[in-house]
């Protein structure tokens, strides 16, 4: 559009298109100056927003231990030194935002003065009729409404940007361990589980959360496996859903290698109820539907039935994290 107007301008008055065309350039590429700089803030001010919002979240869920070691006090502290962060990473943010807005209104703005300047002026010395002059105001306003509109939606697509390299990054990540598998994870019985010889080792730790681990679960009975914090419990229900891979060794299901599994095959398999959960506020059978969406109340009262549960799906939880 800005082409296409500045021709019917230069046919109406030549000399204004030397205050247009130097306002139009300095809005369109001006800004694009600081657009290095905008996504460097932008990014520290992503950053420390998703920090913080983290850090509220674990501070939250987790108040009652908090209290308990007497932190509640330290982690105050450390959230307001946070938030403090924050609020100078905004600030920074928004003055060079400020910069980058105060180039597009001052080149629109100005480019507008400038052209009626010229107008006026060659109405006055006769280069022009009077009436020229109405033309060339108007023509250098819609001149400037394509750029007005696009620094507008320049800047909504801004809030954005600074997320966008997190996303990308979660698009393109490499999963933990390759979905190879083609077999299905569907038991009519209870399946035995396996493991021969299973190290694995966490990065940068200085031992093996697992070594040489060799024991089976037989099929229909419960298997306890006991062990202080950090003897790698939690790492061998891990392994067994393939949210990693073990170095060495191998781990069978119903006789075959949990590699040989789809993903989601496999996990939809396994059910596991950890020590650390959460319940939504709401209905018992709101919490459970998030697992299961379509799942008829008549299931539903079974599940219930073998947790022990009974008649409790219609009542309402209040749960406070612990």
């Amino acid at each position: 559009m800005p082409p296409l107007l500045l021709a019917a301008l230069a046919a109406v008055e030549p000399v204004a298109l030397l205050g247009l065309v130097p306002a139009l350039l300095l809005g369109l590429f001006g800004p694009r100056a600081w657009d290095r700089l905008l996504a460097k803030r932008g990014k520290e001010h992503w950053d420390m927003y998703e920090g913080l919002g983290a850090d509220y979240l674990e501070a939250l869920q987790g108040m009652p231990a908090l209290r308990a070691a007497g932190a509640v006090g330290r982690t105050r502290e450390r959230l307001e030194e946070r938030s403090a962060a924050l609020h100078r990473a905004t600030v920074a943010k928004l003055r060079v935002s400020l910069v980058d807005t105060g180039l597009t209104d001052l080149a629109i703005q100005g480019g507008t003065v400038a052209a009626a300047l010229l107008a006026c002026w060659s109405a006055v010395t006769g280069s022009t009729t009077p009436t020229g002059t109405y033309p060339v105001l108007l023509l250098a306003s819609e001149c400037f409404r394509p750029v007005r509109d696009l620094s507008r939606e320049w800047h909504a697509g801004y809030l954005g940007v600074s997320a966008a390299d997190g996303l990308a990054a979660l698009s393109t990540a490499e999963p933990q361990v390759p979905d190879t598998g083609t077999a299905r994870a569907h038991w009519p019985d209870p399946p035995q589980v396996r493991f021969e010889q299973v190290e694995f080792s966490y990065d940068g730790a200085e031992a093996p959360a697992l070594r040489e681990v060799t024991f089976t679960a037989e099929a229909g009975r419960t298997t306890a496996i006991v062990g202080p914090s950090g003897a790698g419990k939690s790492t061998l229900l891990a392994l067994l859903l393939r949210h990693r891979d073990p170095q060495q060794g191998r781990i069978t299901v119903d006789g075959h290698d949990v590699a040989a599994y789809a993903l989601d095959s496999l996990r939809q398999g396994i059910a596991i109820v950890s020590q650390e959960t959460y319940l939504f506020h709401g209905t018992l059978a709101e919490n459970l539907r998030l697992a299961a969406p379509d799942a008829d109340d008549e299931l539903l009262a079974e599940t219930t039935r073998l947790c022990g549960v009974d008649g409790a799906l219609n009542r309402v939880l209040t749960v406070t994290p612990s």
